[in-house]
């Protein structure tokens, strides 16, 4: 945020004299910008997403490293240790666990301050079904009985 052009003067008897010089500050990357979308989300894995920072510290951003905190326990720990673009899958996650999730830039300088995602629950994109409605025997023989059902209120 301090990189730019900036106007420099000197007087003295003899005169005045003004320049503009370009400053270009190299420094740690800005943080990661919003929005910190969550998607594809599964009982062990889900795909998260971010933009680039505003700031790149005057150097490249060569990764990005995805942390996950298992609210429970509240640690973090490193998920995907260089991503190079602003997206990435996390796996290992435990099924009905609520995480939280960040991601930094870095690049030659050090690492920046995090992009921090709301929480999520670990699980499939669907719930298990209500009960059959209905639930009736249609015919009953000596090795088998034959049962029928309408659709449950919640497939």
């Amino acid at each position: 945020k301090d990189s730019g052009y900036y106007s420099i003067s000197a007087e003295n008897s003899a005169g005045v004299t003004s320049h503009r010089i370009k400053v270009v500050v190299m420094d740690i990357p800005g943080p990661p910008q919003p929005p910190f979308e969550i998607s594809d989300i599964d009982a062990d894995a889900c795909t998260l997403a971010w933009h680039m920072p505003h700031e790149d510290g005057g150097s490249n951003i060569t990764n990005y490293v995805v942390e996950k905190c298992d609210v429970s326990r509240g640690d973090w720990v490193t998920a995907v240790s260089s991503v190079t673009k602003t997206s990435a899958r996390v796996g290992k996650l435990i099924p009905g666990q609520e995480y939280i999730f960040r991601a930094r830039a870095e690049n030659r300088f050090g690492i920046s301050e995090p992009l921090t995602s709301d929480k999520m629950v670990a699980k499939f994109p669907f719930d298990v079904p209500s009960e059959p409605k209905n639930v009736h025997i249609t015919k009953v023989n000596k090795e088998c009985v034959f049962v029928a059902w309408d659709r449950p209120d919640n497939d």
